[in-house]
């Protein structure tokens, strides 16, 4: 219970940040900012109800926590491929600062995140998957796939310090891993896309190779429930990425624009990866 109780609490905290930080104004002042989950819940049943010409058989209470959104907004995805220098790069980093190539990952995006919307405070969910049998559920607690971290940048962070600081957060995974969103987002009453705007899953397929692999670039199917849903795959001579983005959060330039600029991160840090984040921010390029 304390565990839960420090988890939620830390969650609602970064929220809070996050408010003040939109009050200068980004799209979430668009789409009704921070708008109450329970309330959207509302009035989505009700405008289905509406629309099909049901009877209004529901009890809202039951479906509080359970059903996390109902009308989804438009998804469309872009894919793309790291290989041969590119990759050889992000594997060096890595052994440098002792660290997986996931975790490098992450901590890359955080600092596009960063330049690219001008916020410090992140919350960001990487799936997870644990096993429970059914009749532990009551005693382990809510079994979930993906565990929301919090994250404030500062600019005097260096990368190799941000890397420490996503590792330690990914350790804390055993602690946290039963708490689904679902419950979370009617506990906290604000929706998903507040709770956590960008989603991780990473697969292992080092017993691959990613030359079948196609990267299909921009296309108009695509999963919308996040703001920012990447798919990471990691072939054993290079990666796959394949970026869900919500269609009111981001466009096809920007999602382009935030792939070049991974790639140009990614030949900085290898230079450095000791230098302050202001230094990344200023100089990273759309290549």
């Amino acid at each position: 219970l304390e565990t839960k109780q420090n988890y939620i609490e830390r969650l609602k905290k970064s929220i809070e940040k996050s408010k003040k930080e939109s009050r200068n104004g980004n799209y979430y002042n668009n789409k009704s900012n921070f708008l109450s989950y329970r309330k959207k819940i509302d009035l989505d049943i009700k405008r289905v109800i509406h629309n099909k010409g049901l009877k209004n058989e529901y009890n809202l209470k039951d479906i509080y926590g359970v059903v996390g959104e109902i009308n989804i907004t438009g998804g469309s995805s872009y894919s793309f491929t790291i290989e041969d220098k590119l990759f050889d790069k992000i594997k060096s980093i890595s052994n440098r600062l002792n660290t997986s190539v996931f975790i490098t990952i992450i901590s890359i995006y955080l600092v596009l995140f960063y330049k690219t919307t001008g916020f410090k405070n992140y919350r960001l969910a990487v799936v997870k998957s644990r096993r429970v049998y059914k009749e532990f559920e009551r005693v382990l607690g809510w079994l979930s796939c993906d565990v929301i971290m919090c994250f404030e940048l500062l600019e005097s962070l260096s990368f190799t310090s941000l890397s420490r600081i996503v590792t330690d957060e990914l350790l804390s995974f055993p602690e946290k891993v039963f708490f689904n969103y679902e419950k979370i987002i009617n506990e906290l009453d604000c929706p998903l896309s507040v709770l956590s705007p960008y989603l991780f899953n990473y697969y292992q397929k080092k017993d691959r190779s990613i030359k079948n692999c196609i990267a299909a670039g921009h296309e108009t199917n695509g999963f919308g429930q996040f703001d920012f849903y990447a798919i990471i795959e990691h072939y054993n001579d290079g990666l796959y990425f394949k970026i869900n983005y919500n269609m009111e959060a981001y466009d096809k330039k920007q999602i382009q624009r935030i792939a070049n600029m991974f790639i140009s991160l990614v030949n900085q840090i290898s230079d450095n990866d000791d230098l302050e984040i202001i230094n990344y921010l200023l100089n990273t390029k759309d290549r």
